[in-house]
């Protein structure tokens, strides 16, 4: 588990990271990032393989182009979020709201996007 603290502190080097202003990329690998707020974190080109964010708050969060292999995105609010060109290679959607996602461009291979008797409605152009 990561401390708010420290994931805070991922985040801010992660936005100067994207503005060409030091900073590193963000790699959370396998980080149990449970029920998190991450409502409109910026998160595209992140390494997040294996993360998990079950039950986390996403909405309007930016994954544009983030590694999110085998990530734990059950229960997830990826409300209205950016994951264009995001690799969700078997990541676990399940129980996700993917209401007015962005998936143009995103690698969806082995993911089940079906809930219940539904299909998932999310723009994947």
């Amino acid at each position: 588990m990561i401390t708010k603290t420290e994931l805070d502190s991922v985040l801010a080097s992660h936005a100067a990271w994207l503005r060409w202003k030091g900073g590193v990329r963000a790699d959370l690998t396998s980080v149990d990032l449970t029920k998190a707020d991450l409502t409109k974190a910026n998160l595209s080109g992140a390494n997040l393989t294996g993360v998990n964010l079950s039950g986390a708050n996403l909405k309007g969060a930016n994954l544009t182009g983030a590694n999110l292999t085998r990530a734990n995105l059950s229960g997830a609010d990826l409300l209205w979020a950016n994951l264009t060109r995001a690799d969700l290679t078997g990541a676990d959607l399940k129980g996700a709201d993917l209401k007015g996602a962005d998936l143009t461009g995103a690698d969806l291979t082995g993911v089940d996007l079906w809930i219940g008797n539904r299909r998932v409605e999310a723009k994947c152009d």
